[in-house]
């Protein structure tokens, strides 16, 4: 006599769905890469990485930040320089 508590954990409609997801996003893994680099490429090529940085790096390091120290209490400051943003964590994860 087989119940349903005699099932393996892999027979599970929710482990199903969890590898089903998990394997669709493997595969797109790929695609996801060269789209970032082609975008990349192109920022680079037409000169637009000073606007990038400026208006959307520096807002998204800001966010960022603010997401980090409301939620999770993580001190944060943001430093900027010629060529990149930093976020600076200090303190310790408990």
């Amino acid at each position: 006599m087989e119940d349903g508590s005699q099932r393996g954990w892999f027979e599970h409609e929710g482990v199903k769905i969890l590898i089903s997801s998990m394997t669709v996003l493997l595969l797109m893994l790929p695609f996801v890469n060269t789209m970032n680099e082609m975008l990349t490429s192109i920022v680079l090529i037409t000169g637009l990485l000073v606007p990038v940085q400026k208006y959307l790096m520096t807002p998204m390091f800001n966010l960022v930040g603010a997401i980090l120290q409301t939620f999770f209490g993580i001190e944060t400051s943001m430093t900027t320089g010629s060529c990149s943003s930093m976020i600076a964590m200090a303190g310790t994860l408990a």
